[in-house]
Protein backbone atom coordinates (compact mmCIF):
# COMPACT_ATOMS: atom_id res chain seq x y z
CA UNK A 1 0.00 0.00 0.00
CA UNK A 2 1.10 3.55 -0.74
CA UNK A 3 -0.23 6.34 1.47
CA UNK A 4 -0.09 9.80 -0.11
CA UNK A 5 -0.88 13.19 1.39
CA UNK A 6 -0.51 16.80 0.20
CA UNK A 7 2.59 18.79 1.11
CA UNK A 8 0.43 21.68 2.38
CA UNK A 9 -0.48 19.48 5.36
CA UNK A 10 2.40 20.42 7.66
CA UNK A 11 0.99 19.18 11.00
CA UNK A 12 3.55 16.34 11.07
CA UNK A 13 6.78 15.53 9.26
CA UNK A 14 6.44 14.90 5.54
CA UNK A 15 7.20 11.17 5.96
CA UNK A 16 4.46 10.49 8.53
CA UNK A 17 0.66 10.76 8.43
CA UNK A 18 -0.74 10.82 11.95
CA UNK A 19 -4.31 10.53 13.16
CA UNK A 20 -5.76 12.67 15.94
CA UNK A 21 -5.60 9.56 18.14
CA UNK A 22 -1.84 9.30 17.62
CA UNK A 23 -1.71 6.38 15.17
CA UNK A 24 0.92 7.04 12.53
CA UNK A 25 1.81 5.60 9.13
CA UNK A 26 4.67 6.11 6.71
CA UNK A 27 3.57 8.21 3.76
CA UNK A 28 4.69 9.98 0.62
CA UNK A 29 4.04 13.71 0.37
CA UNK A 30 3.29 15.34 -2.99
CA UNK A 31 2.76 18.92 -4.14
CA UNK A 32 -0.24 18.39 -6.41
CA UNK A 33 -2.71 15.67 -7.38
CA UNK A 34 -0.88 14.97 -10.65
CA UNK A 35 2.24 14.06 -8.67
CA UNK A 36 0.44 11.06 -7.18
CA UNK A 37 0.89 9.18 -10.48
CA UNK A 38 4.68 9.51 -10.29
CA UNK A 39 4.65 8.42 -6.64
CA UNK A 40 2.67 5.30 -7.56
CA UNK A 41 5.05 4.53 -10.44
CA UNK A 42 8.03 4.83 -8.07
CA UNK A 43 6.48 2.61 -5.40
CA UNK A 44 4.72 -0.37 -6.96
CA UNK A 45 1.63 -1.30 -4.96
CA UNK A 46 -1.92 -2.57 -5.35
CA UNK A 47 -3.61 -0.07 -3.02
CA UNK A 48 -3.25 3.71 -3.12
CA UNK A 49 -4.56 5.59 -0.09
CA UNK A 50 -4.94 9.36 -0.33
CA UNK A 51 -5.28 11.36 2.88
CA UNK A 52 -6.50 14.95 3.36
CA UNK A 53 -8.04 14.91 -0.12
CA UNK A 54 -9.76 18.25 0.47
CA UNK A 55 -6.33 19.90 0.33
CA UNK A 56 -5.60 18.69 -3.22
CA UNK A 57 -6.43 20.55 -6.42
CA UNK A 58 -9.40 19.69 -8.65
CA UNK A 59 -7.25 17.33 -10.76
CA UNK A 60 -7.56 14.74 -7.97
CA UNK A 61 -10.74 13.14 -9.34
CA UNK A 62 -9.07 12.56 -12.73
CA UNK A 63 -6.02 11.03 -10.99
CA UNK A 64 -8.22 8.74 -8.90
CA UNK A 65 -10.22 7.70 -12.00
CA UNK A 66 -7.00 6.88 -13.88
CA UNK A 67 -5.60 4.82 -11.01
CA UNK A 68 -8.86 2.89 -10.69
CA UNK A 69 -8.94 2.22 -14.45
CA UNK A 70 -5.35 0.93 -14.21
CA UNK A 71 -6.48 -1.62 -11.62
CA UNK A 72 -5.44 0.01 -8.37
CA UNK A 73 -7.70 -0.05 -5.35
CA UNK A 74 -7.99 3.61 -4.36
CA UNK A 75 -9.04 4.72 -0.90
CA UNK A 76 -9.57 8.44 -0.35
CA UNK A 77 -10.16 10.23 2.93
CA UNK A 78 -10.88 13.86 3.56
CA UNK A 79 -13.28 16.40 4.96
CA UNK A 80 -16.39 16.83 2.83
CA UNK A 81 -17.19 20.27 4.25
CA UNK A 82 -15.29 23.12 5.87
CA UNK A 83 -15.96 24.66 9.29
CA UNK A 84 -18.97 26.54 7.89
CA UNK A 85 -20.51 23.46 6.27
CA UNK A 86 -19.54 24.43 2.70
CA UNK A 87 -18.32 21.78 0.20
CA UNK A 88 -14.56 21.54 0.56
CA UNK A 89 -11.89 21.36 -2.17
CA UNK A 90 -11.85 18.31 -4.44
CA UNK A 91 -14.23 16.32 -2.22
CA UNK A 92 -17.61 17.13 -3.87
CA UNK A 93 -16.48 15.69 -7.22
CA UNK A 94 -14.88 12.66 -5.57
CA UNK A 95 -18.02 11.93 -3.55
CA UNK A 96 -20.13 12.17 -6.69
CA UNK A 97 -18.10 9.59 -8.64
CA UNK A 98 -17.08 7.24 -5.80
CA UNK A 99 -18.09 3.58 -5.97
CA UNK A 100 -18.85 3.68 -2.25
CA UNK A 101 -18.76 6.27 0.52
CA UNK A 102 -18.46 5.78 4.27
CA UNK A 103 -19.19 9.02 6.07
CA UNK A 104 -17.75 9.12 9.57
CA UNK A 105 -18.13 11.64 12.35
CA UNK A 106 -15.75 12.67 15.10
CA UNK A 107 -16.53 13.20 18.77
CA UNK A 108 -16.96 16.77 19.95
CA UNK A 109 -14.18 17.56 22.40
CA UNK A 110 -15.78 20.74 23.73
CA UNK A 111 -15.88 20.24 27.52
CA UNK A 112 -19.07 18.47 28.54
CA UNK A 113 -20.30 17.81 24.99
CA UNK A 114 -19.19 14.41 23.62
CA UNK A 115 -21.81 14.41 20.83
CA UNK A 116 -21.09 13.43 17.23
CA UNK A 117 -19.16 16.23 15.53
CA UNK A 118 -20.11 16.75 11.89
CA UNK A 119 -17.91 19.80 11.28
CA UNK A 120 -14.40 20.87 12.07
CA UNK A 121 -13.55 23.61 14.55
CA UNK A 122 -11.98 26.68 13.02
CA UNK A 123 -8.94 27.92 14.91
CA UNK A 124 -7.16 31.24 14.36
CA UNK A 125 -3.64 31.33 15.85
CA UNK A 126 -4.54 28.07 17.65
CA UNK A 127 -7.50 29.80 19.37
CA UNK A 128 -11.24 29.68 18.77
CA UNK A 129 -12.40 32.89 17.06
CA UNK A 130 -14.54 35.01 19.39
CA UNK A 131 -17.65 34.31 17.31
CA UNK A 132 -17.46 30.56 18.09
CA UNK A 133 -16.57 30.65 21.78
CA UNK A 134 -19.44 29.35 23.90
CA UNK A 135 -20.21 31.15 27.14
Amino acid sequence: MLLVRPSVDTRTSSEIAESRSGTSFACTTVLAAGDILAAVAASPCEVVAIDEAEMFDQELSAVVDRLALEGYEVIVSGLDTDFAGRPFGAMPRLLAVADSVAKLTAICTFPGCGADATRTQRLVNNQQPRSTIRS
